[in-house]
């Protein structure tokens, strides 16, 4: 509990100096690297861990931060998900100017030691950095990855997970065994029998049934009633009834009810109304509305928007992409591999996901023998142009390698985002991706 108190105060100072520190709650997503038939891989770098103790965070000679400052006990912690149990190649880009120095990889939540570096290779300087590796098995899952330093002298920039896919078992060649050829045995021939033939049956004739005859019905006579009845009930009715009913209807209802109610209601109903709604209600609103409303709102919003955003980091590995084209992977002088043999129109594409729209800075591991080389940093979905990488240092061999920046207004969210080569002549190795 004191330890996380002490980072999130840390960053909370960092923030508002505007420095770009990891953060110690940071969910770390590990990836998939596809450019190595799917296996597992994954690229880390050493400042972006979710817990610490007594390290400091330098800027480092190779663009991004590295961990330094290390004594003995020391260590860092980050989040993995690995899919399988299984051996591992884990490499570290370290320093240590006089070969000093050794590390344990621990599971943090059990204390299991699962390797441990020592007798770095003398690099002459705390900024020249070289690669180390070691394979060992790690468990499937969620646990965190302790980096523990058991002596002092050596600084750490990254460090990268493999999953070592295990050899081919080749299968036993087998024979095939023919088998017997038997000798079809032919069945007896059993000679035809004859069925019996029987003489045809005549049905017998019946004799013919005749119809009874009935004899006829006779109808009774139908009495029809006489039509005087009807013409006297009917001339009497229709006289007497729509004579007196329909007369004084018509003349009360129709004359006293219309002439009064238009003229009561009417002439007062108008006249009240226009004169006493619209002059008090226009006028109060117009001129008490905009004053108290715009004076109080245009002083308190700047504020809060001003507050800096949350520092943002991610390093990827080139050979990490989700899709490429035309490009083609080598073993690189730092100890990941690389991307190498761009031609113009080649691209690779990453996913990623980012928590605010902006300005970030993007960072980029590139060699280039002559200088020569250019790519756009583009959405692989729209093909909208970002931004692009335009110089290249000139590195005097295709494995010595220097980073580039520039600075990139990118979008929130997800993305699938595309490096593609206009210009060959590089390599490209890594990039990082972080608040300016």
């Amino acid at each position: 509990m004191k330890l996380q108190f002490l980072l999130t105060a840390s960053i909370a100072v960092a923030i508002a100096r505007g420095e770009n520190v990891p953060s110690s709650l940071r969910k770390r997503e590990l990836v998939w690297g596809q450019s190595d038939a799917g296996t597992f891989y994954t690229l880390i770098a050493a400042t972006d861990y979710s817990a610490m103790q007594g390290v400091e965070v330098q800027q480092s000679s190779e663009g991004i931060t590295n961990v330094g400052f290390i004594d003995t006990g020391d260590w860092v912690s980050y989040p993995v998900n690995l899919p399988t149990n299984g051996p591992y190649q884990f490499h570290s880009r370290i320093s240590s100017p006089s070969g000093e120095g050794s590390f344990e990889v621990v599971n943090f939540d059990t204390q299991q030691v699962y390797a441990t570096f020592s007798g770095f290779p003398a690099t002459g300087d705390y900024q020249a950095f070289t690669t180390v590796d070691q394979m060992f098995d790690l468990p499937a899952g969620a646990f965190s990855l302790q980096v523990r330093a058991t002596q002092s002298g050596f600084n750490m920039l990254w460090f990268s997970l493999k999953a070592v896919a295990p050899a081919p078992v080749e299968a036993p060649i087998e024979v095939p065994v023919e088998a017997p050829v038997e000798t079809p045995v032919e069945a007896p021939v059993e000679p035809p029998v004859e069925a019996p033939v029987e003489p045809p049956v005549e049905p017998p004739v019946e004799p013919p049934v005749e119809p009874p005859v009935e004899p006829p019905v006779e109808f009774p006579e139908t009495v029809v009633t006489p039509a005087p009845t009807t013409t006297r009930t009917a001339s009497p009715t229709v006289k007497q009834t729509p004579s007196p009913t329909s007369t004084p209807t018509m003349k009360k209802t129709a004359a006293p009810t219309s002439a009064p109610t238009v003229k009561k209601t009417a002439a007062p109903t108008s006249a009240p109304t226009v004169k006493q709604t619209a002059a008090p209600t226009s006028s109060p609103t117009v001129m008490q509305t905009p004053a108290p409303t715009s004076t109080p709102t245009v002083k308190q919003t700047p504020a809060p928007s001003a507050a800096p955003l949350p520092p943002y980091f991610s390093l990827m590995a080139a050979s990490g992409y989700a899709e490429m084209e035309g490009l083609a992977l080598e073993n690189s002088s730092e100890g990941l591999p690389n991307l190498a043999n761009y031609d113009a129109g080649d691209w690779s594409s990453y996913d990623i996901t980012l928590p605010y729209a902006g300005t970030y800075q993007m960072m980029f591991r590139v060699s280039s023998p002559f200088g020569e080389g250019g790519f756009d940093i583009t959405n692989w979905d729209t093909q909208e142009i970002y931004s692009n990488i335009d110089v290249m240092p000139n590195t005097g061999d295709w494995q010595f390698y220097q980073t580039v920046s520039v600075l990139v207004n990118l979008p929130e969210g997800g993305m699938r985002m595309q490096l593609k080569c206009y210009n060959p002549g590089f390599n490209l190795l890594w990039f990082v991706i972080k608040s300016p």
